[in-house]
């Protein structure tokens, strides 16, 4: 695996409690792996990462993506190969593709969101569960979920949205 639990502790211990985080965005930047775009007047000059950041995180998300591009047989791996024939340039000289590292830094932007977007849904399941009660198990990465969701086959259960508690003041007494 890209990932074991030395990588996937020191990104917990590093960022906390996910509820930290506003959005995958804030965390994102936290991570370091926030772009930072220049532009003159109405074109885009340059985009970059900002020097912000942990920058042990960064490291660690480069060196992840990395093992996993390295992997071939699985789905990060694929977008890497779709993103390198889209967004790289073809040298012909050297008959490869130039930006490959710029690719890197979008798989690892959208990793952080999935871990993010996954943190924060055990983070509410687990939240509305009262203290004596055992909590039900973590929500796992599921390969066959994620083909059918792709594919478009599969609709995901709408939630009853929570009803909350209406606090009525007393009547002001004059």
């Amino acid at each position: 695996m890209g990932m074991g639990p030395a990588q996937a502790a020191s990104i917990i211990a590093t960022m906390g409690n996910v509820l930290n985080f506003e959005n995958a965005a804030a965390l994102k930047s936290y991570f370091g792996w926030a772009p930072k775009m220049q532009q003159s007047g109405t074109s885009l000059d340059q985009v970059s990462l900002t020097h912000a950041g942990s920058r042990t995180m960064k490291q660690m998300m480069f060196l992840i993506v990395g093992n996993l591009i390295h992997l071939k047989e699985n789905e990060w791996a694929n977008l890497y190969g779709r993103l390198v024939h889209k967004k790289c340039a073809y040298d012909e000289r050297t008959r490869t593709y130039r930006g490959k590292v710029k690719v890197i830094g979008r798989v690892a932007g959208q990793m952080i969101e999935m871990m993010f977007a996954l943190l924060k849904q055990d983070a509410e399941v687990l939240s509305d569960v009262p203290a004596e009660e055992e909590p039900a198990e973590p929500i796992l990465y599921d390969r066959e979920l994620h083909r059918r969701h792709r594919n478009g086959e599969y609709q995901p259960i709408k939630k009853a949205p929570k009803h909350r508690k209406v606090i009525r003041l007393p009547e002001r007494i004059l």
